[in-house]
């Protein structure tokens, strides 16, 4: 039931804007309850946030290792960048300004780093200090963190300009610029 409100409620937004779709309508697409809606979320915006987690948790990632430490780490940026380029702009916008997330911060940056796709950057940030690639000043967890929070701005900057660049092509510039020797 959680992940068919999860689908109905992304499809609908994608096709008629966030705003424009009501806790009733999408109850109503999957034929249920808003009991059962509450049951499962507190409001709109934590259907997108768990949306967000369920997809980079749900990532089965498969990184070549014979690619260099800073190319696996970018593999791992494509992978985490793409359940959100598949979005439209409001519902990003959602994602990053709702009061709801802003309140919980901490929890969500936390869980986010408690996620096996920002362990295994971090990993690839290790073994690319021990090997020399990557620079060695700075803890890895540190960098990675700076990354994501760079990553973040990106995305923003992204919607403000409309999608106007390559958000992946960005990251891999930034990442360039933080994790270099």
């Amino acid at each position: 039931m959680k992940n068919e409100l999860i689908q109905t409620a992304i499809a609908m937004w994608q096709e008629h804007g966030y705003h424009n779709v009501s806790i009733n309508q999408i109850c109503k697409n999957c034929g249920v309850t808003k009991g059962s809606f509450y049951y499962h979320f507190i409001n709109k915006e934590s259907v997108i946030l768990e949306y967000y987690y369920q997809s980079i948790n749900g990532l089965t990632l498969d990184i070549d290792g014979s690619l260099s430490y800073t190319e696996q780490i970018y593999q791992l940026i494509k992978e985490s960048t793409e359940p959100i380029s598949r979005l439209n702009t409001d519902i990003i916008l959602v994602l990053l300004t709702s009061p709801q997330i802003k309140e919980a911060s901490n929890y969500t940056q936390s869980s986010f780093n408690d996620t096996y796709l920002a362990r295994q950057m971090v990993e690839c940030c290790r073994k690319g200090q021990l090997s020399g690639e990557i620079r060695d000043n700075i803890d890895a967890e540190k960098l990675i963190d700076t990354l994501l929070i760079t990553m973040t701005g990106n995305i923003y900057r992204w919607i403000m300009d409309n999608k106007s660049f390559d958000l992946l092509q960005k990251d891999r510039e930034e990442l360039e610029i933080i994790i270099k020797k």
